[in-house]
Protein backbone atom coordinates (compact mmCIF):
# COMPACT_ATOMS: atom_id res chain seq x y z
CA UNK A 1 0.00 0.00 0.00
CA UNK A 2 2.92 2.23 0.69
CA UNK A 3 4.94 2.17 -2.42
CA UNK A 4 1.34 2.66 -4.51
CA UNK A 5 0.47 5.38 -2.54
CA UNK A 6 3.94 6.91 -3.12
CA UNK A 7 3.91 5.60 -6.84
CA UNK A 8 0.97 7.83 -7.42
CA UNK A 9 1.46 10.38 -5.39
CA UNK A 10 4.45 10.90 -7.86
CA UNK A 11 2.25 10.10 -11.35
CA UNK A 12 -0.18 12.57 -10.12
CA UNK A 13 3.12 15.24 -9.08
CA UNK A 14 5.45 14.37 -12.20
CA UNK A 15 4.26 16.72 -14.70
CA UNK A 16 4.41 19.26 -12.13
CA UNK A 17 7.70 18.95 -11.23
CA UNK A 18 9.26 18.43 -14.53
CA UNK A 19 7.43 22.04 -15.79
CA UNK A 20 9.35 23.56 -12.52
CA UNK A 21 12.35 21.99 -13.34
CA UNK A 22 12.19 23.31 -16.98
CA UNK A 23 11.45 25.98 -16.02
CA UNK A 24 14.52 26.27 -13.61
CA UNK A 25 17.04 24.59 -16.10
CA UNK A 26 17.52 22.29 -13.84
CA UNK A 27 16.14 18.86 -14.94
CA UNK A 28 18.67 16.86 -14.39
CA UNK A 29 19.68 18.23 -11.15
CA UNK A 30 16.52 17.66 -9.88
CA UNK A 31 15.95 13.72 -11.31
CA UNK A 32 19.29 13.44 -9.59
CA UNK A 33 17.98 14.93 -5.89
CA UNK A 34 14.73 12.57 -6.26
CA UNK A 35 16.69 9.02 -6.30
CA UNK A 36 18.46 10.64 -3.73
CA UNK A 37 15.16 11.14 -2.09
CA UNK A 38 14.17 7.85 -2.71
CA UNK A 39 17.72 5.76 -1.15
CA UNK A 40 17.33 8.23 1.95
CA UNK A 41 13.95 7.52 2.76
CA UNK A 42 14.59 3.55 2.30
CA UNK A 43 17.81 3.65 3.87
CA UNK A 44 15.77 5.88 6.78
CA UNK A 45 13.33 3.18 7.18
CA UNK A 46 15.52 0.49 7.79
CA UNK A 47 17.27 2.71 10.16
CA UNK A 48 13.58 3.46 11.83
CA UNK A 49 12.76 -0.16 12.00
CA UNK A 50 15.62 -1.30 13.15
CA UNK A 51 16.16 1.59 15.90
CA UNK A 52 12.71 1.69 16.43
CA UNK A 53 12.63 5.38 16.17
CA UNK A 54 14.56 8.49 14.76
CA UNK A 55 13.88 7.88 11.43
CA UNK A 56 11.87 11.10 10.65
CA UNK A 57 14.79 12.90 12.18
CA UNK A 58 17.25 11.45 10.22
CA UNK A 59 15.15 11.57 7.45
CA UNK A 60 14.63 14.88 7.90
CA UNK A 61 18.44 16.11 8.25
CA UNK A 62 18.69 14.54 4.94
CA UNK A 63 16.75 16.62 2.98
CA UNK A 64 18.25 19.84 4.55
CA UNK A 65 21.36 18.65 3.54
CA UNK A 66 19.77 18.26 0.24
CA UNK A 67 18.69 21.56 0.17
CA UNK A 68 15.37 21.09 0.26
CA UNK A 69 13.31 24.08 1.93
CA UNK A 70 12.39 23.68 5.59
CA UNK A 71 8.73 23.20 5.39
CA UNK A 72 8.62 20.51 3.12
CA UNK A 73 11.21 18.46 4.86
CA UNK A 74 9.34 18.51 7.24
CA UNK A 75 6.07 17.49 5.97
CA UNK A 76 7.79 14.97 3.59
CA UNK A 77 9.75 13.57 6.96
CA UNK A 78 6.68 13.23 8.59
CA UNK A 79 4.60 11.48 5.51
CA UNK A 80 7.48 9.08 6.02
CA UNK A 81 7.45 8.24 9.33
CA UNK A 82 3.53 7.97 9.21
CA UNK A 83 4.00 4.83 7.15
CA UNK A 84 7.25 3.02 9.11
CA UNK A 85 5.89 3.70 12.27
CA UNK A 86 2.21 1.92 11.28
CA UNK A 87 4.45 -0.70 9.76
CA UNK A 88 6.34 -1.07 13.00
CA UNK A 89 3.22 -0.47 15.02
CA UNK A 90 1.45 -3.21 13.50
CA UNK A 91 4.53 -6.04 13.62
CA UNK A 92 4.54 -5.21 17.50
CA UNK A 93 0.61 -5.73 18.00
CA UNK A 94 0.91 -9.22 15.72
CA UNK A 95 3.89 -10.09 17.78
CA UNK A 96 1.87 -9.29 21.06
CA UNK A 97 4.23 -6.30 22.00
CA UNK A 98 1.70 -3.88 22.20
CA UNK A 99 -1.64 -4.15 24.34
CA UNK A 100 -4.32 -1.77 22.65
CA UNK A 101 -6.60 -1.45 25.80
CA UNK A 102 -3.42 0.22 27.35
CA UNK A 103 -2.79 2.30 24.18
CA UNK A 104 -6.12 3.85 23.61
CA UNK A 105 -5.55 7.07 26.27
CA UNK A 106 -2.04 7.47 24.92
CA UNK A 107 -3.02 7.51 21.43
CA UNK A 108 -6.09 9.65 22.35
CA UNK A 109 -3.34 12.25 23.96
CA UNK A 110 -0.84 11.97 21.66
CA UNK A 111 -3.56 13.22 18.86
CA UNK A 112 -4.72 16.42 20.95
CA UNK A 113 -1.44 16.99 21.47
CA UNK A 114 -0.23 16.83 17.78
CA UNK A 115 -3.13 18.53 16.59
CA UNK A 116 -2.86 21.52 19.14
CA UNK A 117 1.28 21.64 18.34
CA UNK A 118 0.52 22.18 14.90
CA UNK A 119 -2.06 25.18 15.43
CA UNK A 120 0.46 26.72 17.59
CA UNK A 121 3.58 26.11 15.10
CA UNK A 122 1.36 27.29 12.56
CA UNK A 123 0.35 30.34 14.19
CA UNK A 124 3.68 31.07 15.42
CA UNK A 125 5.10 30.67 11.92
CA UNK A 126 2.60 33.12 10.01
CA UNK A 127 3.17 35.84 12.96
CA UNK A 128 7.01 35.86 13.25
CA UNK A 129 7.22 34.42 9.05
CA UNK A 130 9.92 32.25 9.86
CA UNK A 131 9.59 28.44 8.90
CA UNK A 132 12.82 27.83 9.99
CA UNK A 133 11.31 28.18 13.04
CA UNK A 134 10.89 23.92 12.33
CA UNK A 135 14.60 23.55 12.20
CA UNK A 136 14.84 24.94 15.76
CA UNK A 137 12.55 22.85 17.03
CA UNK A 138 14.15 20.26 15.45
CA UNK A 139 17.46 20.82 16.98
CA UNK A 140 16.24 21.76 20.43
CA UNK A 141 14.40 17.91 20.34
CA UNK A 142 18.19 16.50 19.05
CA UNK A 143 19.83 18.32 21.84
CA UNK A 144 17.43 17.31 24.70
CA UNK A 145 17.43 13.82 23.53
CA UNK A 146 21.91 14.14 23.00
CA UNK A 147 21.55 14.60 27.03
CA UNK A 148 18.87 12.55 28.12
CA UNK A 149 19.27 9.46 26.39
CA UNK A 150 22.91 8.87 27.60
CA UNK A 151 21.30 9.79 31.02
CA UNK A 152 19.37 7.33 31.11
CA UNK A 153 22.03 4.91 30.06
CA UNK A 154 24.10 5.26 32.77
CA UNK A 155 21.08 5.71 35.43
CA UNK A 156 19.83 2.15 33.76
CA UNK A 157 23.68 0.87 35.13
CA UNK A 158 24.10 2.15 38.26
CA UNK A 159 20.24 0.33 39.04
CA UNK A 160 21.08 -2.67 37.52
CA UNK A 161 24.99 -3.20 36.95
CA UNK A 162 24.82 -7.19 36.06
CA UNK A 163 22.86 -6.08 33.01
CA UNK A 164 25.10 -3.07 31.58
CA UNK A 165 25.52 -4.81 27.95
CA UNK A 166 22.49 -7.47 28.09
CA UNK A 167 20.65 -7.20 25.21
CA UNK A 168 18.64 -9.86 26.30
CA UNK A 169 17.14 -12.83 24.28
CA UNK A 170 16.94 -13.24 20.55
CA UNK A 171 13.23 -13.48 20.44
Amino acid sequence: INILLAFLGFLLNRAEMEKESRDRLTIVEDRRLRLKLLLAGYLTGIAAGVVGVGGGMVLSIMMLSLGMEVGSAGALSLFAVLFSSSSTTIQSVIAGGIHLRHCTPLISMSFIGATLGIFVLKKLIERLARPSIILWILLVVLAIAFVLIPMQAVSGMYRNPNSILDFGTFC
